[in-house]
């Protein structure tokens, strides 16, 4: 059998004013024990992409979450994927916008 291989890429993303429970189920039945398992399989490989709505809650309510990112990160496990804040179509907004909407999320 040929040999293949799978990517990986999980999009997390809750919108602006999204409900704090709401966040809270997510985190505690998707979040947070997605990279739980991922950290307990290193051979799997992913890329995980945040809107910036969600960053900014996980920071907020539970920064430990993002030692787990930096831990999966450093052991080359996860890769981050940028692309903008509040999850524009890019191409369909000014470059400028473009280009803040970017450094906003890497921020």
């Amino acid at each position: 059998m040929p040999k293949f291989e799978l990517v990986l890429l999980i999009h997390a993303h809750q919108p602006v004013g999204n409900f704090d429970e709401v966040l809270e189920r997510a985190y505690r039945n998707a979040y947070r024990p997605f990279i739980e398992v991922l950290a307990r399989h290193p051979s799997i490989r992913a890329g995980l992409h945040y809107s910036g709505a969600l960053l900014e809650w996980l920071e907020a309510r539970h920064p430990d979450y993002f030692d787990r990112l930096c831990e999966l990160v450093a052991s080359n496990q996860a890769e981050i994927v940028g692309g903008g804040f509040y999850e524009p179509i890019l191409m369909t907004i000014p470059p400028e916008d473009r280009h803040e909407q970017m450094i906003r999320l890497a921020d």
